[in-house]
């Protein structure tokens, strides 16, 4: 995932709305007061609820409370987004309300959840990651130099590629010049969001292999697969230039390959598809069930749909799974 400076500074925004008349919203819920758990400590002293997290959220979070404030009057928000690694220790520590995320806890930040509270977070996903530049989370996609042959890769041949366990181009299905020259697999570092999440996903949990190059940024994966003819990196797709391809991949062996496009992000179709995610603490408290209800609603995710970062709304199915969660 891409950091910039510039989005990890403290730039708290309260967001303070007050309505003195009966609003319907687009969720067809009346206004209502809803309970604030007395001496919760996400409730600042001046009773505005703290919601801590990702920094690339703000916009999708800032066109979803004035809506939430509209059904419930006696409602404010201080929304402090410094960036998802701040989210769940203040998740944890009962300093935010819940946890907008750019990607799922670690395992040491579950480790550490669990040491706190006892107990598992609640995962909801609230929007599909992006393919525009602008946006900091995006799909993972594998990559190859623009004129590298391969047209497609399954999984299982990523995966051996990237565990060592695959060491020429004819492995993972190349023919002519390219199949007996080496592979130079590259990549997140292991420790990186996008690297656990590759080798929970590519890997199925096996450990990247010795020829195995992490780096920091997914725009350096880009780079040097860019300027190496042999390499094979897995990066953020929004992070493609015009000097690599992102590979369409197939899920199984003779499987369909699918390429990272939004039409088969949305249709549930492409195989590493990464989620923009709200986690909560247990049991689910009526503030968190009604926000997560409303950003999981028609006009909720609307407002997913028109973030300048490009962030995709979920699909009904997505949509029926993620609020059967909130019974």
């Amino acid at each position: 995932m891409r950091s910039q400076a510039g989005k990890e500074r403290n730039c708290t925004a309260a967001l303070l709305i007050s309505l003195s008349f009966p609003i319907v919203v687009a969720t067809g819920a009346p206004a209502r007061e809803i309970e604030i758990p007395k001496g919760a400590p996400f409730v600042t002293p001046e009773g505005a609820i703290a919601v801590v997290g990702y920094n690339d959220m703000r916009d999708i979070l800032e066109g979803i409370v004035p809506l939430f404030v509209a059904a419930h009057p006696n409602v404010r928000f201080v929304l402090d987004l410094r960036g998802t690694r701040f989210a769940p220790a203040a998740l944890a520590a009962g300093t935010s309300a819940f946890a907008p995320m750019g990607g799922e806890l670690t395992p040491k930040q579950l480790e550490e959840y669990r040491a706190a509270t006892g107990d598992d977070p609640l995962l909801f996903r609230v929007a599909h990651a992006s393919l525009s530049p602008r946006a900091l989370s995006g799909p993972l996609a594998i990559f190859v130099q623009r004129d590298n042959p391969l047209q497609s890769i399954t999984l299982a041949q990523a995966a051996r590629a990237f565990a060592g366990e695959a060491l020429r181009w004819r492995e993972l299905g190349a023919t002519g010049a390219l199949a007996d020259r080496p592979i130079h697999p590259y990549g997140l570092k292991p420790e990186t969001v996008l690297g656990i999440f590759a080798q929970k996903n590519v890997l199925y949990g096996r450990a990247f292999g010795k020829q195995f190059v992490g780096l920091a940024q997914s725009a350096e994966v880009v780079e040097k697969v860019a300027g190496d003819s042999l390499g094979i990196g897995f990066a953020a797709a929004n992070r493609a230039t015009s000097s690599v391809r992102a590979l369409p991949l197939a899920a199984v062996q003779n499987g369909p390959p699918v390429a990272p496009s939004a039409e088969n992000i949305l249709a549930g179709r492409y195989p590493l598809d990464r989620f923009l995610l709200i986690y909560a603490r247990r049991p689910l408290m009526p503030l968190a069930r009604e926000f997560l209800r409303l950003v999981l609603s028609p006009a909720g995710q609307r407002v997913v749909a028109d973030s300048p970062q490009g962030y995709l709304p979920l699909s009904a199915a997505e949509l029926a799974a993620e609020r059967a969660k909130l019974e």
